[in-house]
């Protein structure tokens, strides 16, 4: 006999009231605080790119070697559309974001006896605080995790469709698609594919899964040929990613803690990752000793493209690769899969004929809940999540009001974003000499940053003093924050 919860959730016009309060609660979350969320350097590079034209924008991105160039393709079309301000730079992140609530509810309730986890999962993505701020970035990471919940939605339909030719021109398309909108999209490509060789379907369909793969690949290679040049006269990515560092195991365990969302009490963190751990086992378990894990592509799929992604990432990172790509942007997605898993895993708790089974559920999801939801309301209270650009374009037009001319030693991630809210050249470059410099200027600079402390040390010795300053952070008084210091020679 069904539970009271179940046949609610189960009620069509029921289902339709959760995700739209669902989608609802996604988009004000996101866009509540969207006016005090400063654009930042990259983010106007994207400006940059939509800005010119097509010849030109290509050569932009082929010399940036950091994405492929689809994000930016398509960030074009609908600029054109809502404009290339503040708002109408996020709005294709913001409707990926929130669609992406959507689509993790349905396929939460395609899952094998997935009655409510996807509206579990649904709710932890609009709360999640990583989840909301690249949802507010003007950057790929938002459209690059919805195209893998559609691929991993595509592979929960292949055992019905398996034998449709059109689906599979789909499923290579989005394959294609997502290794064009990020790099690391290659690696969730093969882990789809790898799920489905180690699923129970014919050989038919695992060779037509290695040919879709194969078929992104070859589609893909022309670009890759592209960048190649470009790659060896920067030698690779460390111009644009060293300082990114090299990660270690707690790096790796915190990102996949993430995906829950971790608090600031002591051992959040490992409280976070067990329970994914628990109720991912669980959920694999569940459909193992019913012996129908390996007819179910999507839930194998959660597990694969969750773990697997990070974990070669992180493989790279270190010597003798030593590639820069970790970090939470670039594996996103896995934060996402694992989240709708560990959603699944509640489900499957509850769905054990024991008494205390419904009230252990109804803690996990509440710890899922609250441990996603808690970081989000302090980033409310505390303020917002991005360095403040527009607060430090207001002291340098006042220092501009007052005779006093500004420079940054960071003019790609500070400059641009201060002079997008000044509307003019409020601001400009550091001059390597800086021997004929104005008797009065006001510097900004990171103080965390060697390099950049090291070109306020050299005003220094050329005679200016820091007569006062003002440093900026985030909400979270973040280290890597920016310094005003006003300087008198």
């Amino acid at each position: 006999m069904q539970s009271s919860r179940d046949a609610f959730v189960n009620q069509p016009y029921a289902k339709a009231i959760l995700i739209v309060l669902l989608l609802l609660l996604g988009a004000a979350l996101r866009l509540a605080p969207l006016p005090h969320e400063a654009l930042g350097g990259d983010e106007l590079f994207s400006r940059r790119v939509v800005l010119q034209t097509v010849p030109a924008a290509f050569a932009e991105v082929r010399s940036d070697l950091v994405h492929p160039p689809f994000y930016y393709a398509l960030l074009k079309s609908t600029t054109a559309i809502w404009g290339a301000g503040a708002l109408g730079l996020r709005a294709l992140s913001l409707a990926c974001g929130i669609a992406s609530v959507g689509v993790i509810i349905l396929l939460g309730s395609r899952l094998p006896g997935g009655r409510w986890c996807g509206y579990l999962a649904g709710g932890g993505l609009a709360v999640g605080r990583n989840y909301i701020y690249y949802s507010q970035e003007a950057r790929s990471y938002a459209l690059y995790s919805l195209l893998v919940l559609l691929l991993v939605f595509w592979m929960e339909a292949l055992p019905h469709r398996q034998r449709s030719g059109s689906y599979w021109v789909l499923g290579a398309s989005l394959m294609t698609i997502l290794v064009y909108t990020h790099y690391v999209g290659a690696i969730y490509v093969m882990g789809a594919i790898l799920t489905i060789l180690l699923c129970k379907f014919e050989i038919r369909t695992k060779v037509l899964a290695v040919v879709s793969g194969l078929v992104a690949a070859g589609l893909f290679l022309p670009w890759l040929l592209t960048v190649l040049t470009v790659y060896k006269q920067k030698r690779g990515l460390g111009e644009n990613l060293d300082w990114q560092g090299r990660p270690a195991l707690a790096d790796l365990k915190q990102l996949w803690a993430s995906s829950v969302g971790i608090a600031t009490f002591p051992g959040a963190t490992t409280l976070a990752l067990l329970l994914i751990i628990v109720l991912s086992a669980v959920g694999l378990f569940s459909l193992q000793q019913k012996g129908t894990l390996r007819r179910s592509p999507a839930v194998l799929a959660l597990a694969v493209m969750g773990v697997l992604p990070p974990i070669v990432i992180f493989v790279l990172s270190q010597p003798p690769f030593n590639l820069p790509l970790f970090g939470l942007r670039h594996l996103l997605p896995s934060m996402v899969l694992l989240l709708l898993l560990s959603s699944y895993g509640v489900e499957c708790i509850a769905h054990l004929q024991r008494v205390s089974a419904p009230y252990f559920a109804a803690g996990c999801a509440a710890c899922i809940l609250v441990l996603g939801a808690l970081p989000t309301i302090q980033g409310l209270r505390s303020g917002p999540m991005r360095y403040p650009y527009n607060a430090v374009e207001q002291r340098v037009v006042q220092s501009a009001s007052l005779g006093v001319p500004s420079y940054t030693t960071w003019f790609y991630g500070e400059g641009e974003p201060i002079n997008f809210y000044c509307r003019m050249q409020c601001i400009q470059p550091l001059p390597s000499d800086v021997s004929h410099l104005p008797r009065h200027l006001l510097l900004i600079y990171r103080p965390r940053v060697k390099d950049e402390t090291a070109k306020y040390s050299a005003l220094k010795l050329e005679g200016y003093v820091d007569a006062s300053h003002r440093y900026y952070t985030d909400g979270v008084g973040t280290a890597w924050g920016t310094m005003a210091a006003d300087l008198e020679r």
